[in-house]
């Protein structure tokens, strides 16, 4: 990895993140697949422009998430030179690729460096 190991990078951000939660909006992939308009809304409030209940009636944190979902953005993004950072955009799309052993072995790493955190990975 580019910049040290990705475990060490959630650790560091979810405990900033509970640490300063005004300065920082930690969540994850899992999370937002879960429900991701309920994510917006709390994005929106956590950069201080919550919707209004008139923009939210008028169905404008759907059309948000429309605009900013994998298959319009992966549409768009054909046409640019990005693509590499789209596959399927699916919850345990990581099965395709890894080996049991693999996961095993990614799990173990996994607990072992967040153990003690409240970070989860609901599907």
């Amino acid at each position: 990895m580019a910049n040290g190991p990705y475990w060490d990078h959630v650790k560091g951000y979810r405990k900033v993140s509970l640490e300063h939660p005004e300065n920082v909006f930690f969540l994850t992939y899992e999370e937002m697949s879960v429900d991701i308009v309920d994510v917006v809304k709390r994005l929106a409030n956590f950069l201080g422009y919550p919707f209004t209940e008139k923009e939210e009636a008028e169905g404008t944190v759907n059309e948000i998430v429309k605009l900013c979902g994998f298959k319009n953005l992966s549409e768009v993004n054909k046409h640019g030179l990005n693509n590499v950072f789209f596959r399927e955009g699916k919850v345990g799309d990581w099965k395709n690729y890894l080996t049991d052993e693999m996961s095993r072995t990614l799990d173990e790493i996994t607990e072992e460096k967040f153990k003690g955190l409240d970070i989860s990975f609901p599907i």
